[in-house]
């Protein structure tokens, strides 16, 4: 698989970089921050990433690698299912193993990110060779990789869909039931939690294609 190299400052420069992501944020990130994390001028920086677009991206592809460096087609008489729910859980890995990780996946340019386009590559190939065609395979896939960025997006952001003590007379159980009902915990943690919402979610869109 083609995949970006990093050299050993590019590397200094993007594990800060995720070390001050884990700190503060996507938002609050600056080229200048990394550069007094490091002990240099931000010139230096410069050097190796003319931006922080440029930055992000290879932030992207670092995560990347560190999950999906080795991803090869399905083998065999491999279930295209399985192999896209073990590759779309690699993803997802990827995506939360830094703070923010999911935007900055989700907004990578498929280059550098050229393990994402490997990602989906491969997929289409592991597809096709189990007789869906080219759109199909697109649909699905496409389908499950966004899925996983808005999955991942959220559960990053930290913050619930609404707020359950809000002072407003118009927001109440009798109103709005089934939401109340999943703020019980033992519902959540039943529904959710032991059944992993995020690989029911999955299942759904593999389950829905062999419909």
């Amino acid at each position: 698989m083609n995949k970006i190299e990093f050299s050993k400052r590019q590397l200094e420069i993007i594990q800060a970089a995720i070390e001050l992501l884990n700190e503060k944020g996507y938002n609050e990130l600056t080229l200048r921050d990394i550069a007094k994390k490091l002990g240099v001028k931000a010139p230096a920086i410069y050097w190796h990433f003319k931006n922080k677009a440029l930055l992000i991206d290879y932030i992207a592809e670092y995560l990347l690698q560190q999950t999906l460096r080795d991803i090869r087609p399905r083998k065999g008489n491999e279930l295209w299912q399985n192999w896209l729910r073990t590759h779309i859980l690699l993803l997802r890995k990827a995506m939360l193993s830094c703070g923010d990780g999911g935007r900055i996946v989700a907004g990578a340019h498929l280059y550098p990110a050229i393990t994402l386009a490997s990602l989906m590559e491969n997929a289409l190939a592991s597809l096709r060779s189990a007789g869906l065609d080219l759109v199909q395979s697109r649909t699905i896939i496409m389908t499950s990789i966004h899925y996983t960025f808005g999955h991942v997006i959220e559960e990053q952001a930290g913050s619930e869909t609404f707020d359950i003590d809000a002072p407003r007379d118009d927001f109440t159980p009798s109103a709005f039931p089934n939401l109340f009902e999943l703020t019980d915990p033992t519902v959540t943690k039943k529904t959710l939690a032991d059944k992993n919402e995020f690989l029911a979610g999955l299942q759904l869109i593999i389950a829905g294609v062999q419909h």
